[in-house]
């Protein structure tokens, strides 16, 4: 579950071809990532983590395309 807000509509609108997609795209490879770091017990018992580390990875990316 992502939950997100656009901060700048014209950036949103103009950077990327659609910014829902690109927010989509984003989450699943910081997702990967972040699982392809970590054993399965962690991914078991870390999912905080896994959230922190994935918003960590995204929230940057999301800015520059007008999404917080």
């Amino acid at each position: 579950l992502v939950q997100f807000a656009v901060t700048d509509a014209e950036r949103a609108t103009h950077a990327v071809a659609t910014y829902e997609d690109r927010l989509y795209a984003d989450v699943q490879l910081a997702a990967r990532r972040s699982l392809a770091a970590m054993t399965l017990d962690d991914i078991l018992t870390s999912r905080t983590r896994l959230s922190e580390d994935i918003l960590r990875d995204v929230k940057e990316a999301a800015a520059g395309y007008g999404v917080a």
